[in-house]
């Protein structure tokens, strides 16, 4: 007699299949077993909705995130159904390492080399299809600006000090340098704290160990007249050249070379941009004086009812 567990895969109430695991043991299927599958239930049946039904489910995201098509030497056009094609692959290729998991979970789960060594791997794949998926419907989601007055020092000093932990481990040095006279705005505190983030991740990675990434907040006045906050975040990387930096905040696009390019979407800067340009502020990139790249981010101030 063979004992059988399953799991359906719904999205939205809807049942889109089913996960099973099967064996003849006796035993049954083991409850660590069926706890991993519950546990995978949900971020496998969106991995496979997106990827099954790529232009139904995400056609509000390719227009969202669509920039103009660049010039393809072959004659090839990449526009939005070469962006959702190349998201599905990714979430296939995650997909395929946690369906070899699942499919030999049964019968290896008594194998410690095998739950030790696989299990992991099969973890960051389904990290990676979360994280794809996220980044999807970030682009894709209308914006609604909820802003509240904000110290805008505190909230990047906040940002900063989150980012020293993983800093002190690479000897990376951050410096920040200050010099506001009036420090409220009224900002949507979630989407800017998501740019600023995207900002230093990206400064994180692209500063070798030992390296120096330099944080300027300053007040300024637009040519209007218009009070506004200019921050600078400058790391001391390899920089990113002049052909990169005219398309480097459209989306799919990506300065990341080598291991990193698995850790991104190519849509963090895009988002960053959406959310800076909402607030009818600028973002901009350029080659640092010394090194590296510098991001700048002016945000008008916007003091009614703070």
């Amino acid at each position: 007699m063979m004992a059988a567990y399953f799991v359906p895969l719904a999205v939205q109430k809807r049942v889109i299949g089913v996960v099973q695991a099967a064996t003849a043991d006796p035993r049954g299927i083991p409850s660590a077993v069926r706890e991993v599958f519950d546990l995978l239930a949900t971020p496998f049946a969106l991995a496979i909705e997106n990827a099954w039904h790529p232009q139904a489910q995400t056609s509000q995201a390719a227009n969202a995130c669509k920039g103009p098509d660049p010039p393809d030497p072959e004659g090839t056009p990449e526009g939005p159904e070469y962006n959702v094609a190349r998201l599905a692959h990714d979430i296939k290729n995650a997909m395929t390492t946690i369906s070899t998991f699942m499919q030999l979970l049964p019968e290896k789960w008594d194998d410690l080399h095998f739950r030790t060594t696989f299990y992991p791997i099969t973890s960051e794949a389904t990290h990676q299809v979360n994280h794809l998926i996220s980044a999807l419907l970030d682009c894709s989601k209308t914006l609604q600006m909820r802003r509240v007055a904000v110290d805008i020092r505190k909230l990047v000093t906040h940002l900063v000090a989150s980012k020293a932990p993983l800093a002190d481990q690479r000897g990376l040095l951050l410096k920040t340098r200050f010099s506001l006279t009036s420090t409220l705005t009224r900002i949507d505190e979630t989407a800017i704290s998501e740019a600023l983030t995207n900002l230093l991740n990206n400064a994180l990675e692209a500063t070798p160990d030992a390296g120096v990434i330099t944080i300027r907040l300053e007040n300024m006045v637009l040519p209007a007249g218009r009070p506004a906050i200019k921050l600078e975040i400058q790391d001391s990387g390899p920089g990113i050249d002049k052909e990169m930096q005219a398309t480097l905040f459209e989306p799919y696009t990506t300065s990341k070379t080598g291991d990193q390019i698995a850790t991104g979407t190519g849509l963090g800067l895009y988002i960053a941009q959406r959310h800076i340009q909402a607030h009818g502020g600028l973002i901009e990139v350029e080659d640092a004086k010394a090194s590296g790249a510098l991001f700048r981010v002016i945000l008008p101030v916007e003091r009614r009812g703070a």
